[in-house]
């Protein structure tokens, strides 16, 4: 299981799922509230779901005052849009209607723009929605990015959604998937050079 060329998923950033995706069938593209078609995958032939959110950890009504403290803006327009549990029940609904329709044959990514954050959280909806449990899950996403450190509010909002009661977000916490563990200085990390089929 240590191989990633034998998993049909893959988490990139922008800038790589521009590079791979002709070797995809299916695609959820995350970008900004405020982004463009160029933070979408361009030239893209299968089909693509998009979404539109910040990477924020925050709930909404805790964006002006996280705002002021960090100072993140100093034009008092909040544009930052932070993951809601809507996305991730309007992602859930387009994932039941994939897995129904996979004959084994489909090749999927998820992108955000860096592939670290977002990407990582909403594959990890994707692929306990197949079946798999939490510890493969977490296996998988390690084995396929490396340097996934998944939005910790949509992991709270994917938890309450598959109803697994705390157990998901505890498994996160717990995982080698963040920036905080060092990982980046890890030879797994260091040696990660992502799917070289072209």
């Amino acid at each position: 299981m240590s191989d990633i060329k034998n998993y049909k998923y893959r988490i990139y950033s922008l800038k790589e799922a521009n590079q791979n995706h002709h070797n995809f069938t299916h695609i959820v593209s995350i970008g900004d509230t405020n982004c463009g078609d160029d933070e979408h995958v361009v030239g893209f032939k299968g089909e693509i779901y998009k979404l539109k959110f910040h990477d924020y950890e925050f709930r909404d009504d805790n964006l002006e005052q996280d705002r002021q403290q960090k100072q993140i803006s100093k034009t008092g327009d909040i544009s930052y849009k932070a993951p809601k549990y809507s996305h991730v029940e309007e992602i859930g609904d387009y994932f039941k209607k994939y897995i129904a329709e996979d004959k084994g044959d489909r090749m999927f990514m998820v992108h955000c723009y860096a592939g670290i954050s977002r990407s990582s959280a909403i594959m990890i909806q994707h692929l306990l929605m197949t079946g798999k449990s939490i510890e493969e899950t977490l296996q998988i996403v390690d084995i396929i990015r490396p340097m996934a450190s998944p939005n910790r509010l949509l992991i709270e909002y994917i938890d309450k959604y598959l109803k697994m009661d705390g157990k998901l977000e505890e498994a996160v916490d717990k995982r080698d998937l963040k920036f905080s563990t060092g990982l980046f200085n890890s030879p797994k990390f260091r040696n990660f050079k992502g799917d070289d089929r072209k």
